[in-house]
Parts: C-alpha cells; sequence; structure tokens
C-alpha cells in the first residue's frame, strides 16, 4: 500500500477489512496516467496505521 500519495491506494483487495466495489471513477498520477478504481474500504492495522477510504484499483504499478 503506498503512503505517500494524497489518496491511500493498494491493488492487494486481501488487505480489506471492509470493501465496496465502486462502479466507475479513475485516479490519475502525476506523469498522467490513470487507473480505474474498483473498491473503496478500510484497512485495520495497529492503532496509528489503520487507514480509512482506501481505494483499490485496477493495475496499480506504483513503487513508492
Amino acid at each position: 500500500m503506498d503512503n505517500v500519495c494524497s489518496r491511500h491506494m493498494t491493488k492487494d483487495d486481501s488487505l480489506f477489512s471492509s470493501i465496496s466495489n465502486i462502479n466507475g471513477g479513475k485516479v490519475t498520477f502525476g506523469d498522467n496516467p490513470k487507473e480505474k478504481i474498483i473498491g473503496v474500504g478500510n484497512i485495520e492495522g495497529k492503532s496509528s496505521s489503520s487507514k480509512e477510504k482506501v481505494f483499490l484499483v485496477n493495475n496499480l504499478n506504483i513503487f513508492c
């Protein structure tokens, strides 16, 4: 999961404690490629590492 971008996102659906499918929506990256958002949900971790409204993004290929 990235943690230096303006929104939290991952391509690994197994990380989510809860997730909802999204029909539509894309994220645009700094060099202008776009990828489809396929879900949004919460990832539970230790108290400081839990994240809400994390995007599940199709074909995410960011290395942060």
